[in-house]
């Protein structure tokens, strides 16, 4: 089976997998030669979607998937966004980060820089671009940008200009989804939002029903840090769990499968985007995404993790 394809409004539309490749480790917790293996690892198995970031990897994760996609680039989808910016010594900060295995997220996020002017994000994308090396950016997003930075720059007019020049397809705003209706209810559209979505985060769900973009960019299906672990660490749910979707659960592996599924049945129509480095990840999460799952046994599940969240609230 292939992995189900999702289309896009742009300039024309984008075809892509449900399923994505996140590349914010790349060049940084992840070297440039296990990172360009994982990358295509996955694109053997189907994945055409790769989402990245001027900031990931300090920096370097736009050249090293530029280099991977020389040759692919009619096949596959490249999602980039601008407004936080490398630090200045951004090599000395990747390599600080493989060495260290990591750094903490405040010394990391203290580092990098943002700025939502629109000079600021025409430069980012022609950088974006030559990292790249392609002469075009499927979906461009704005990272993190607030209600009050549109305010103050009008940032997606940017945006709109470089769409209308050719050097991006769509674009859209990378966030949190109370910004993406704060922006939707000023008239501020956003086109393409990029969200958390998860049993726990129904990000999408409540943006359609406030009248916001049909498809949309998804991450973060498997919750927050030890979401996974804490849910599996608990007899009580796993047994209830197990009984609501008529199939055990067995291994936490068998639970982020169904964490995995119950995202995509929430984002459909749209893409949920994926860490995964190690191949057993990639297989699994490539398997998850061709599977049919039963829609009634997916809301089930989703209903013993919220009555679950409430309980232990």
């Amino acid at each position: 089976m292939t992995i189900p394809i999702v289309a896009f409004p742009g300039t024309s539309p984008i075809s892509t997998t449900v399923l994505g490749f996140g590349c914010a480790s790349l060049g940084s917790r992840v070297g440039q030669r296990k990172g360009t293996r994982a990358l295509s690892e996955a694109y053997d198995l189907g994945v055409r979607h790769f989402d990245v970031a001027r900031s990931y990897g300090a920096g370097s994760a736009e050249s090293i998937l530029g280099n991977f996609i020389r040759g692919k680039r009619e096949n596959v989808t490249v999602v980039t966004k601008a407004g936080i910016f490398p630090p200045a010594n951004n090599r000395l900060l990747a390599k600080g980060i493989l060495v260290a295995g990591r750094l903490s997220p405040r010394t990391v996020a203290s580092k990098r820089r943002r700025s939502y002017e629109q000079a600021a994000l025409k430069q980012s994308v022609h950088e974006s671009l030559r990292q790249l090396s392609t002469d075009y950016i499927d979906i461009l997003l704005l990272h993190e940008l607030t209600y009050r930075d549109q305010i103050e720059h009008d940032s997606l007019s940017a945006l709109r200009e470089l769409q209308d020049r050719g050097l991006i397809r769509a674009y859209g705003v990378a966030t949190h989804g109370k910004e993406i209706m704060r922006l939707e209810r000023a008239g501020h559209h956003v086109p393409i939002p990029q969200v958390p979505c998860n049993v726990l985060d129904r990000n999408v769900q409540i943006l359609r029903q406030q009248g916001g973009a049909t498809s949309a960019l998804t991450h973060s299906p498997f919750g927050g840090r030890g979401t996974l672990s804490s849910l599996y660490s608990n007899p009580v749910f796993l047994r209830e769990a197990s009984d609501a979707v008529d199939a055990p659960i067995r291994s936490l592996a068998d639970l982020g499968r169904l964490m995995l599924a119950c995202a995509l049945h929430l984002a459909s129509p749209g893409v949920v985007v994926c860490s995964m480095f190690d191949s057993s990840h990639i297989r699994q999460n490539v398997e998850t995404a061709t599977q049919r799952f039963d829609v009634a046994r997916l809301e089930a599940f989703v209903a013993k993790v919220s009555s679950n969240k409430s309980g232990t609230s």
